[in-house]
């Protein structure tokens, strides 16, 4: 499944695969379409007039993306010369699509971790519908201490209860949440200078 872009008069495809992976990076619209323009185009060329006319930004808006991508390991810049001696940079995606398959082998792993959990703590015979939500937990980014915790409460009050996990799992995020919006309270309210000074 995919969804486009509209770049200067061209339809860019967007990979929802792709694109429910580059959500985890926190990527700013501009860095996303500078992404986007590379992921789709043959010509890895870093031209900077080509990138202004295509994304419509400013030079100082693409040059900030560029390092912000860089700096998050989703692309690098190469440089080679062409037939004519001349040095050229280019774009590289390899180390994005590394990236993309080293992050599918980590949420896998954690999959196959959370379900040996189920096997050894009840031996529960997981469905299609439990597996796949058990995935959205990882891929959500849940710990998997606490969805291990979460399905040992489930158990201990009773039994193996996909739906009670999954609303423990939501409601102590947004528990967490809360929390960290709590602003830090001073331990006493008291001037220690200005006693000092009487």
């Amino acid at each position: 499944m995919s969804s486009s872009t509209y770049f200067n008069g061209y339809n860019f495809i967007v990979n929802s695969f792709v694109l429910e992976k580059i959500h985890s990076y926190n990527l700013s619209l501009n860095e996303f379409l500078l992404l986007m323009y590379f992921l789709n185009t043959n010509d890895k060329h870093f031209v900077i007039t080509d990138l202004k006319k295509s994304l419509k930004l400013s030079k100082e808006e693409i040059l900030s993306s560029l390092n912000v991508l860089i700096e998050k390991g989703i692309l690098f810049l190469e440089t080679k010369k062409d037939d004519n001696g001349v040095i050229q940079e280019y774009v590289s995606l390899a180390k994005f699509f590394e990236l993309l398959d080293h992050n599918d082998k980590l949420e896998d792993d954690k999959v196959e971790e959370i379900k040996k959990h189920i096997k050894d703590s009840c031996n529960y015979n997981l469905s299609d519908l439990d597996n796949e939500i058990i995935k959205a937990w990882i891929e959500k980014g849940f710990d998997v201490d606490l969805i291990k915790k979460s399905i040992d409460e489930s158990i201990y009050n009773g039994s193996f209860d996909i739906r009670y996990i999954d609303n423990l799992l939501y409601n102590k995020d947004i528990n967490n949440k809360k929390e960290e919006k709590k602003p830090i309270e001073p331990l006493f309210d008291y001037n220690w200078l200005e006693d000092d000074k009487k």
